[in-house]
């Protein structure tokens, strides 16, 4: 199949239309073998499959390319109904410094929904915007990580939670002034994290120093 795939991948694709899943991940796992920017579109055709274990395939061969069109696929596993597959597409995403992926990631994180969804893929999501190294990226981290009310408390200070880890990723100065501030907030937990991240960042620059 590997040798038909280098040769013919329209009749490899063919083979995975099938009801057969197990062939079906077969192929995209050999198209991920066989990498490079000419398998994406192949690859897209099996974004809204029935099947999750076939989208979760299809994300893993994604993963193994280094281009930004293959992001642009994974953004689309993150409106996918299954957790499981949305946080492997997050985890998935890769930093080149495009635009579109960082404004579509930017703009789903301001949602409502962005709290309820699970701890794993938020965090890389928060992650990915903290590579960006901007200043509206930490102000939004900022005020995520202030926020505050009385009910539902659970899932948002989830969510702070999360920020803390993409700050101390960004590391600039105006990142380090929110964990400080975070580090004096009422919720225990979240102070302690912005206290850890503050240590971290200062030992790595201790040696990077000596």
């Amino acid at each position: 199949l590997l040798e038909m795939g280098s040769r013919d991948l329209p009749s490899l694709v063919d083979l995975a239309q099938g009801n057969r899943i197990s062939l079906t991940k077969e192929v995209i796992s050999l198209l991920g073998r066989i990498r490079g920017k000419k398998i994406i579109s192949y690859l897209e055709k099996f974004v809204a499959h029935q099947d999750k274990s076939v989208r979760l395939e299809t994300i893993q061969a994604l993963r193994n390319i280094e281009d930004e069109a293959a992001n642009k696929i994974l953004l689309k596993f993150l409106s996918d109904e299954e957790p499981e597959v949305r946080t492997l597409a997050a985890v998935g995403l890769k930093y080149f410094g495009d635009k579109t992926t960082l404004a579509y990631v930017m703009q789903l994180a301001q949602t409502k929904g962005f709290q309820e969804r699970n701890k794993m893929e938020k965090k890389a999501l928060l992650l990915l915007l903290a590579r960006a190294q901007s200043t509206e990226v930490c102000a939004f981290l900022r005020s995520l990580l202030k926020k505050w009310r009385i009910f539902y408390r659970a899932k948002l200070n989830e969510t702070r939670l999360c920020t803390v880890p993409a700050l101390e990723a960004m590391a600039t100065p105006e990142a380090l002034m929110a964990l400080r501030r975070g580090s004096k907030i009422r919720n225990k937990t979240i102070r302690h994290a912005c206290t850890m991240a503050l240590r971290k960042i200062a030992y790595k620059d201790e040696s990077i120093k000596s």
